[in-house]
């Protein structure tokens, strides 16, 4: 998307400029003080994190029920709003 290309213009281009790259990924709902210290521990490995949310269906065939309680785009500003993490990928493989 054009949304997507004007952030992606403004990220270093090589790996080199971004040293060590680490990701995580996983649901991430319900954020709370477990996922910010397992978040700060992976931007210890690395110098840019990168971190994964499955996307409501995939959340919901793993856990099944009434999962996802936050919707994906919830998840995803909670996971923005956190101060170890530097990039955030939709619908992880």
């Amino acid at each position: 998307s054009q949304l997507m290309q004007a952030f992606s213009t403004a990220m270093p281009k090589t790996t080199q400029q971004r040293g060590r790259i680490v990701y995580v990924d996983g649901a991430w709902d319900m954020f709370h003080a477990g996922h910010t210290s397992l978040l700060e521990k992976a931007r210890t490995l690395g110098d840019y994190l990168i971190v994964g949310v499955h996307s409501d269906e995939v959340v919901n065939r793993h856990r099944g029920g009434s999962h996802p309680v936050m919707a994906m785009h919830e998840r995803v500003l909670s996971i923005m709003g956190c101060r170890y993490v530097d990039d955030v990928l939709l619908n992880p493989p």
